[in-house]
């Protein structure tokens, strides 16, 4: 994402707080948000044609190279195992019906007519089991 104003350059991950920082950024961009002091009050910060932000890849070629050599550049991170348990408790059902849905057999969750109802049976402890066992050729891999 980028801020044209400040040359600021975020590149944004899921489960990081990038949503928040989004609207930071859009709260130092807009001048509609100038007067907000709880960021929280911008809706749908994903949508970024609706506020002065865009993504590098909607500026020409060159520009996006001095953009990359001048630009203040900046990524938020976080521990691996806390954003694992972040998308589990965020994502509910659906991550469950995914995780189910590539190794149920693994997960020790039997495949029934009440498949609904096994999926809960998927605890967060099941799932860092299995993510931590896993081979590498056997890894689950998730956006989340």
């Amino acid at each position: 994402i980028i801020n044209f104003y400040f040359k600021l350059m975020y590149c944004e991950l899921p489960k990081v707080g990038s949503s928040n920082w989004k609207r930071v950024l859009i709260k130092l961009t807009d001048d509609r948000f100038k007067d907000i002091r709880n960021v929280l009050a911008i809706r749908k910060p994903r949508k970024l044609e609706h506020y002065n932000l865009r993504y590098i890849t909607d500026y020409p070629w060159q520009q996006r190279i001095e953009m990359l050599k001048t630009y203040y550049k900046f990524i938020i991170v976080r521990d691996p195992i806390e954003r694992i348990l972040s998308a589990y408790r965020d994502k509910g059902t659906v991550f469950s019906k995914f995780i189910f849905s590539i190794n149920a057999k693994k997960l020790g969750v039997r495949r029934t007519s009440l498949t609904l109802i096994s999926f809960a049976r998927i605890t967060y402890s099941s799932l860092a089991q299995r993510l931590t066992l896993s081979s590498s050729k056997n890894v689950l891999t998730f956006r989340h």
